[in-house]
């Protein structure tokens, strides 16, 4: 029986200190800003061997040589790598260097220090992130060279998590519009399909949609905010997922989108991946949740300040662990957000790093066990 309670004990002082330690990182960071390196990313900082492996997703057959072709872009200086503003407040300089990837060239992640958005600001020129996209490089590096069918398959799943959060919203599928913008094959297209809504995609890859379309009809190739045709009032949800990311440009994209809509009847569901969740990506290290054509890693806060900075307002926000959902629509009223998510960012790669790291858990759990010691002496006080 006491061994029975003693293991309770322990656990209980397990989660204890992890929110122990998560409150201490939050504070420090709050206390000063300008100075303050989470001291699990010291590492890191100071590199010690440690960088982002840019192919660590790549396909290992390379049948069509694109990691080879890139390779020899990227050292050759065809491929140009530059520094990049702030999307969200313009900041140019004021950053805290987070890591770089292994190998030069270097890629180099940031984190703003005047809006917390921690992003790629050392990266592919925009015209060579779209010959990366375009060339199929993408697609083998990033994609691990992902067969079409697979892709459709992954991308019907994906939809669930869209019925789910309709269902959450009181809405019938049936009855519901979607337009999905950068839609790949189609797959979540199909799978609402399937449960009665009418839908319509476009994407700008024409592989991806000639594959869908032996699937769904309601696909076509185009950039969706160009398109004349398209009137926007007539859907119920426009859909944005795993697209945000992605874009050189995210404040140009959805003000243009907003500039679309007429009024907040036309709902946007955007999903993109969440830092706040980071430790739940990876078994194995926080830098697996980086890579190269992930620009942009979002905490609630600075997408919210993203959205209203274009003239969109937050209505719903679903966490789904290393994902996160929000559903927003235009605003009539311009909106004042300032907020600043540096200590929610540095928090969220701090909380990662040490959950992810064998010693710190191994450290975690031996303190717990003499934390869960004295509390069977204390009565678990």
């Amino acid at each position: 029986m006491m061994v029975k309670v003693f293991k309770l004990l322990v656990k209980k002082a397990v989660r204890k200190t992890f929110r122990l330690f998560n409150l201490e990182i939050v504070r420090a960071a709050s206390q000063d800003k300008a100075e303050y390196r989470p001291r699990k990313m010291r590492d890191a900082l100071d590199m010690d061997g440690a960088g982002v492996d840019i192919y660590m997703y790549a396909s290992p057959q390379d049948v069509l040589n694109k990691r080879k072709d890139f390779e020899r872009k990227l050292k050759s200086g065809h491929y140009k790598l530059e520094s990049f503003s702030c999307p969200i407040c313009s900041n140019d300089q004021d950053w805290l260097p987070v890591v770089s990837s292994k190998e030069p060239p270097f890629f180099q992640w940031s984190v703003c220090k005047r809006c917390g958005l921690l992003q790629l600001n050392k990266r592919l020129s925009d015209k060579d992130l779209n010959s990366f996209y375009e060339s199929g490089e993408f697609h083998e590096i990033i994609s691990g060279g992902m067969d079409d069918h697979t892709r459709f398959f992954d991308e019907r799943m994906q939809a669930f998590f869209f019925i789910d959060i309709f269902n959450k919203l009181g809405c019938d599928a049936n009855k519901l519009k979607i337009l999905e913008i950068g839609c790949g094959s189609g797959g979540v297209l199909f799978e609402l399909k399937q449960q009665g809504a009418a839908v319509r995609g476009f994407d700008l890859d024409p592989h991806k949609i000639a594959y869908g379309k032996s699937h769904l009809r309601e696909i076509e190739v185009g950039d969706a905010l160009k398109m004349g045709d398209i009137n926007y009032e007539d859907f119920n949800f426009v859909l944005i997922s795993n697209v945000l990311e992605h874009l050189a440009s995210p404040k140009k994209f959805l003000s243009s989108l907003s500039a679309r809509i007429k009024d907040d009847n036309t709902k946007i569901l955007i999903d993109v991946p969440n830092l706040e969740g980071s430790h739940n990506y990876s078994s194995r290290s926080f830098l697996n949740f980086l890579h190269i054509s992930h620009l942009w890693y979002f905490t609630s806060i600075s997408l919210e300040r993203l959205l209203n900075a274009s003239g969109l307002k937050v209505d719903n926000i679903f966490n789904r662990g290393q994902s996160m959902s929000l559903i927003c629509s235009k605003s009539d009223a311009e909106m004042q957000n300032t907020n600043n998510s540096y200590s929610l960012t540095i928090s969220s790669i701090n909380y990662a790093n040490y959950k992810l790291d064998k010693y710190n858990v191994e450290l975690a759990i031996r303190k717990a066990t003499a934390l869960g010691a004295t509390m069977c002496k204390t009565g678990g006080k």
